[in-house]
């Protein structure tokens, strides 16, 4: 997939239905009240479910997701990014952009019509849009490169790696059109 086809949004998309799929722990506190199917199942202690769900369950406050809260992922990540050097970009775990838009959009969800749970949602989109800008500028930096560091590859995400390949792709394009015809 190519930026070209303006296409990034539905690579979005495609990337969070697999997201949603795919199994996370999930520790129980309470047992919900009925099941939809009406089936009985065990809802004590731990237990392996498809993200979507999982979700459901910790939103009704029946359960918990066994996974570092994503306000301190964020920052950590942020902190990180900070610290390298500009030649130099954090990895990153190839999930992270679809985390952040979910947790984005939960925030603020749960901020509609509430000071202070707009505050919270717009410092963590503040941190999130800073991190953004650090990494973009870090990827054009390698794009413009005559070549793409093979290890960089393997610390961005997929949405990165999109971006990468079209700037550098054009970059590329444009450095043999100026140079054609010097010999």
């Amino acid at each position: 997939m190519s930026l070209d086809d303006g296409d990034a949004t539905k690579f979005l998309k495609d990337r969070e239905l697999s997201y949603l799929l795919r199994s996370v722990r999930v520790n129980f506190t309470e047992t919900p009240k009925d099941d939809a199917e009406g089936e009985e199942e065990n809802f004590h202690g731990a237990k392996d479910l498809p993200r979507w769900q999982a979700e459901v369950y910790a939103e009704e406050g029946l359960a918990q997701i066994d996974e570092e809260s994503f306000e301190i992922e964020l920052a950590k990540t942020a902190s990180r990014e900070r610290i390298q050097g500009k030649d130099q970009i954090a990895a990153l775990n190839p999930d992270f952009y679809l985390k952040m838009r979910r947790h984005l959009a939960a925030l603020k969800a749960k901020a509609d019509g509430n000071g202070v749970n707009m505050d919270d949602y717009r410092r963590t989109n503040m941190v999130a849009y800073d991190l953004l800008t650090i990494r973009v500028g870090k990827i054009l930096r390698f794009a413009a490169s005559s070549s793409i560091p093979q290890d960089l590859l393997a610390k961005i995400t997929p949405e990165e790696k999109l971006i990468l390949e079209h700037v550098h792709s054009k970059v590329d394009g444009w450095r043999k059109a100026v140079l054609d015809g010097v010999p």
